[in-house]
């Protein structure tokens, strides 16, 4: 069992672009994740990418597990387009082999995550039931502030459910599940904490006084499938 995280990254602009790709650890440290002989570590890809060109690229499965966030930067003032596939792949690992080479029957769970522009406010759907649980992850791309983000749930009415506080140091990451965000404020908690919300879907509102980025994903259980839930900035 295995993870590899594709990216797709498109021009779609009418003149050509420099892109640059960089990926980093869970504490902002640039990282390799890509086939050595492509991209060696720290995994700064650039490529030239002309009119309507795509650049395909998955990270490869002989590398020890990574829970980071890549940076797309370019050199133009052009329109470009990210996802991440997030892959979960029951095979044995093999170096170099992108993730489109493999099998149906390899992959038990994925998912396309968009990239997003960092912005001071984002609103998600969320899910906490026993077979549904809404997963953010956060990220802080300043290279010098802290951000200090307020994390809001509401009732599909509207009403306020729960409100809390989270920082986010520079560069850094966090992936939680949001009941675990509700109920746990140290590095590593249990999942899921008790006791679980029976049924609740309402709404989660970011706000922060810097910029950052938000992704959110809905983990099915008992199997484990994925889900991706839209990250909107107002």
């Amino acid at each position: 069992l295995h993870y590899q995280t594709t990216f797709d990254i498109l021009n779609l602009s009418i003149g050509s672009v420099e892109a640059k790709l960089q990926i980093y650890d869970p504490k902002g440290t640039p990282t390799g994740v890509f086939c050595s002989p492509i991209a060696p570590p720290p995994s700064t890809v650039s490529v030239l990418l002309n009119a309507g060109g795509e650049l395909h690229r998955s990270t490869s499965a002989d590398l020890p597990l990574l829970n980071g966030w890549a940076r797309l930067t370019w050199d133009q003032a052009v329109e470009l387009q990210m996802t991440g596939e997030v892959t979960f792949i029951s095979a044995s690992p093999q170096p170099c082999l992108l993730v489109c080479n493999r099998s149906s029957a390899e992959i038990i769970a994925s998912a396309h995550i968009p990239a997003v522009r960092a912005a001071k406010e984002f609103r998600a759907a969320v899910a906490i039931t026993k077979n549904r649980h809404t997963a953010l992850a956060l990220v802080n791309p300043s290279d010098s502030q802290a951000a200090s983000v307020q994390i809001t749930l509401r009732h599909p009415s509207g009403e306020l459910y729960h409100a809390f506080n989270r920082r986010i140091d520079p560069q850094n990451r966090i992936t939680k599940y949001v009941w675990v965000l509700v109920q746990c404020d140290l590095d590593f908690c249990p999942f899921p904490p008790e006791p679980t919300p029976e049924m609740f879907h309402g709404s989660v509102q970011i706000t922060s006084d810097i910029p950052i980025a938000v992704a959110a994903l809905d983990v099915l259980f008992p199997e484990g499938k994925y889900v991706a839930v839209p990250v909107l900035a107002p």
